[in-house]
């Protein structure tokens, strides 16, 4: 699962209130990125043309 919260506080809310509540999920592991990544939802069709 990916997310994007404002804070940590947000992302601990989250996880307590939505993802822990999930049947089969009795823990998580969270990974922070400390700088932005860009992201995007373009493929990068001209590979698809070799």
């Amino acid at each position: 699962m990916k997310i994007v919260v404002p804070d940590l506080e947000t992302l601990g809310r989250f996880v307590r209130e939505s993802v822990l509540r999930l049947p089969g999920v009795a823990r998580i592991e969270t990974h922070i990125r400390l700088q932005g990544v860009k992201e995007t939802t373009e493929l990068p069709l001209a590979l698809v043309h070799r």
